[in-house]
């Protein structure tokens, strides 16, 4: 059983994504899919800076250094509202 809390963020979630004219189930699992990999190849590429600059050898990195790649990672757009967040990637 889950506890409350998880359950109201889960709720507010489902909510968010309702209100943000996703309505159908595979449609928010499909979406929250994609952030989630989205934050995990982040993650990953945290992990590849730090190993590169405890190591002092260059990595082979996920992301390219341009803005445009940078820009593309999950710190780089979490806190983006959503319209922001359509302009910069549609």
């Amino acid at each position: 059983m889950l506890p409350a809390a998880v359950k109201n963020k889960i709720e507010q979630i489902w909510l968010d994504v309702i209100a943000g004219g996703v309505s159908q189930p595979t449609e928010v699992i499909e979406q929250l899919t994609y952030l989630m990999f989205a934050k995990q190849l982040d993650e990953r590429e945290a992990d590849i800076e730090t190993a590169e600059l405890l190591s002092g050898q260059k990595q082979e990195h996920i992301f390219g250094e341009s803005k445009e790649e940078q820009a593309l990672r999950w710190r780089n757009f979490k806190g983006m509202e959503a319209r922001e967040l359509h302009r910069h990637f549609i």
